[in-house]
């Protein structure tokens, strides 16, 4: 569920409790955009409980500040985990393998996560390709 919709329904009052692994979780923006969420949902009603982070269900401006360091510090970390994960699907890449959901039309996955042809798909891309590059037919175009 997106978190616009989430705050939607907070403001319609289908609950008054928004339970949550972390307030990380909840945005990486950083910490205006973090106490501004948090805001939200407070003037809605809606107390956020966070597994990992109880203070959270404390009030005043100790509060503020800890979400405030919560989201200062969640944005370097988002960012550290992309890099990551970027790194990770580059090594595999370089090694030949696919990580990223469902193979490519034309393809499949062996036992080690690599790409082999699949003959009959590959003879389809093959006749889109055909139809796209020299007849010049696309989705948008038919056959006159």
């Amino acid at each position: 569920m997106l978190l616009n919709e989430v705050l939607v329904d907070a403001r319609t009052q289908r609950f008054d409790v928004l339970v949550v692994w972390a307030l990380d979780r909840i945005t990486r923006e950083g910490p205006a955009e973090t106490l501004q969420i948090a805001e939200q949902f407070r003037k809605a009603g809606v107390k956020i409980v966070s597994l990992q982070e109880p203070w959270v269900e404390d009030e005043g401006d100790t509060r503020d500040l800890f979400i405030s360091v919560v989201g200062w510090s969640s944005r370097p970390e988002s960012n550290r985990k992309s890099e990551q994960n970027k790194s990770a699907h580059a090594g595999m890449v370089a090694e030949g393998k696919w990580g990223q959901g469902i193979p490519p039309l034309g393809y499949r996955r062996d036992l080690d996560g690599r790409l082999k042809v699949e003959p009959r798909e590959a003879e389809i891309v093959k006749t889109i390709f055909d139809l796209y590059t020299r007849r010049r037919m696309g989705c948008d175009r038919s056959r006159t």
